[in-house]
């Protein structure tokens, strides 16, 4: 079996631009805009600044995939007893 490993493709060039888009979203310093909502009658203010944190969190699905990469069980002979 061949794998097409061309980066011109259109999957993995779509997939690329998700991928850059999604590393592009960060808190901006010094830049903090307040956003309220009415929960049961009361008033709750959350701050920009977090929702884009806990959006950031996903970047550690990245730091993973570099594990899986560089992992002693990422060669041919692996692959072969697999």
């Amino acid at each position: 079996m061949r794998v097409d490993t061309r980066i011109l493709q259109r999957n993995v060039i779509i997939l690329l631009a998700m991928e850059i888009l999604y590393n592009l979203v960060m808190p901006v310093p010094n830049y903090d805009a307040q956003i309220q909502f009415s929960q049961n009658g009361n008033l709750t203010t959350y701050s920009l600044d977090d929702f884009l944190y806990v959006i950031s969190l996903g970047k550690l699905y990245w730091i993973a995939r570099v594990f899986k990469h560089a992992s002693i069980f990422n060669n041919p002979t692996a692959y072969d007893i697999w």
